[in-house]
């Protein structure tokens, strides 16, 4: 009598390649094309949905505790969905809980070839990815078609179900340790957000990363990685109302090497507390065409200045005292910063503006600086 495939992988002495479909449970779900005679598509691994979209749709929304206050289900309730090699044109809603995972490396994900299926958000953004609470993407390629706009950004921490804001600590009376004047109770956007081994590569000259806005907390991103093709603006936005971010990069790297109009760069850090970039290489630079006679300055013989930077450090609030309004600071640790064909009256690898803005220069270089030298927190050397 023949064996079954579990009881030959059962035989002592006996080894075989475990089928990726004997590691699924009910929640994981297989994204790949569907082929004419068999969707047994990769290594063992059946695909039970043609897009991600599909695959979304049947995952269930967390429930709400009141009209506004979202209801996040325990870790094990967690889904997962695999996506296969292939190339996807998609607008991507996550829901809670959901991770969004490339098997190979070998899937790159485009916006839709069509509309956008979201209306636009505020100032007529949209987004290829919309990030909810307790999300993450990891090993996908995503690219910036000829299609995306100025206001388009891959990834954007937008819920958008209506699912609700995210309520902490409302039940907690005791202070937060960190800040003892505030309550630990905060209202909170998509929040619990992680992207690693990601790679965004620009097809056209328009379109940007990541946004994260709002009140929002908890972001990882560990080898992630894209490029910048537009004149002006920053690629990687990340604002938080002054309050602490507890957002991280790690093993990054992030070029904008076509600067020409400003101001404008790899990365916006604005009215967020304990943002960290470490092990990281970012670099910015103009356009070739910058350098041509309307640009250039004979009363000073110089080129006209461009407002760029690698990391902009931003902060909009110059009186504020109040507990409860964090000022913006930013660690760069064992990061590299270079801005080399700046013209000179502009070239600012780190750029920090307004008077509550403050930046921990750890193990890094910046081969420029613009803002107060004292904002720059720098070990003292020995």
């Amino acid at each position: 009598m023949a064996l079954s495939r579990i009881q030959r992988m059962s035989r002592p002495g006996i080894v075989v390649p475990m089928a990726y479909d004997t590691l699924r449970n009910e929640r994981t779900l297989v994204v790949g094309p569907r082929q004419a005679t068999s969707n047994n598509i990769y290594h063992g691994l059946t695909s039970d949905f043609r897009t991600i979209g599909e695959a979304m749709r049947v995952i269930p929304l967390p429930p709400k505790k009141n009209y506004t206050d979202v209801d996040l289900r325990p870790g094990e309730d967690t889904w997962t969905i695999l996506v296969t090699p292939g190339v996807y044109y998609e607008e991507i809603r996550m829901k809670p809980n959901v991770l969004l995972v490339g098997i190979g490396q070998s899937a790159t994900i485009f916006p839709p070839n069509g509309a956008w299926v979201s209306p636009e958000g505020p100032g007529g953004r949209r987004a290829v990815v919309y990030m909810n609470h307790n999300t993450s993407v990891s090993n996908l390629n995503f690219a910036k078609s000829a299609r995306m706009k100025s206001t388009d950004y891959v990834f954007w921490n937008r819920d958008m179900y209506n699912v609700g804001l995210r309520l902490e600590g409302r039940d907690i009376q005791v202070p937060d340790v960190a800040y003892p004047a505030r309550t630990a109770e905060r209202v909170l956007d998509a929040s619990g957000i992680a992207i690693k081994d990601v790679w965004v590569w620009p097809y056209g000259d328009k379109g940007k990363t990541l946004l994260l806005e709002g009140d929002w907390h908890t972001a990882l991103f560990t080898d992630f990685g894209s490029s910048y093709n537009e004149r002006d603006g920053y690629d990687i936005e990340v604002r938080c109302k002054h309050k602490n971010a507890d957002c991280h990069f790690m093993n990054c790297f992030f070029d904008a090497l076509f600067m020409e109009e400003g101001p404008g760069g790899c990365m916006l850090i604005e009215d967020a507390f304990d943002v960290h970039v470490r092990g990281s290489l970012l670099r910015t630079n103009v356009t070739e065409a910058y350098y041509t006679a309307k640009n250039f300055d004979k009363a000073t013989s110089a080129y006209r200045p461009i407002p760029g930077s690698c990391v902009c450090i931003r902060d909009t609030d110059e009186t504020s005292s109040a507990s409860d309004v964090s000022p913006t600071y930013v660690f760069l640790e064992n990061t590299s910063l270079e801005a080399p064909s700046f013209p000179a009256a502009s070239r600012s690898a780190l750029q920090i503006l307004g008077s509550r803005a403050k930046c921990s220069f750890r193990n890094s270089s910046a081969d420029s600086f613009d803002g107060d030298i004292s904002q720059l927190d720098r070990p003292a050397l020995s």
